[in-house]
């Protein structure tokens, strides 16, 4: 059932773009449905693994093309230009010749497109430890809102109040206290309220 599943995953992105392959959903986590994750996880590792290999062996055969268009191009160049292959300039003709640049290309594209999903295989990798973590996370309860009494609320509370209003009151006694304000005094004594 899940090799079927694999299979018509896989089938279906041949021929796509790497754009297309969607990454980014396959890294999503769902940290509520953390059991799901983790039960996805072999499924999507097989698939970004059997389209590595397909990637290696579609880089593997574009290297080998390259390979082969240069020894036909310094075959024919040594055939027509009577001159020897390891000559500089049949070796510049080879380079330049538009077979070799789409070769060379080709062989690009292909190692970039296995470079990119080697990159999923290790972000894959990194979702699966973030899945233990959350996990982990979870059966410490970390997510659990606090549980505090509404009454250590208000003591707290009013004990803010209280030293700010004690800080305010000692700020403005020092203000009028001091020799600088003494001569100009222009603040009158607060009155005292109760809050």
């Amino acid at each position: 059932m899940a090799k079927d599943n694999l299979e018509k995953i896989v089938n279906g992105l041949r021929g796509i773009s790497w754009e297309e392959y969607n990454l980014e959903e396959d890294l999503t986590i769902d940290k509520y449905n953390l059991d799901i994750e983790a039960e996805k996880m072999p499924l999507l590792v097989a698939k970004w693994s059997l389209l590595l290999a397909r990637a290696s062996k579609e880089k593997d055969k574009e290297k080998e093309n390259l390979g082969l268009v240069d020894a036909q191009l310094f075959e024919r160049a040594g055939t027509e230009k009577e001159g020897k292959t390891t000559d500089p300039a049949i070796k510049s003709w080879v380079k330049m010749h538009p077979e070799h640049v789409r070769a060379v290309r080709k062989h690009i594209e292909a190692e970039s497109h296995y470079n990119h999903l080697w990159s999923a295989i290790k972000a894959l990798d990194t979702k699966r430890e973030s899945i233990a973590e959350e996990s982990r996370l979870w059966a410490k309860n970390y997510f659990s809102r606090p549980n505090i009494p509404k009454e250590a609320i208000d003591k707290s509370e009013k004990e803010l109040r209280e030293r700010s209003k004690d800080n305010i009151d000692k700020a403005m006694r020092e203000r009028r206290e001091s020799p600088s304000n003494q001569e100009n005094q222009i603040l009158p004594k607060p009155k005292r309220r109760s809050i």
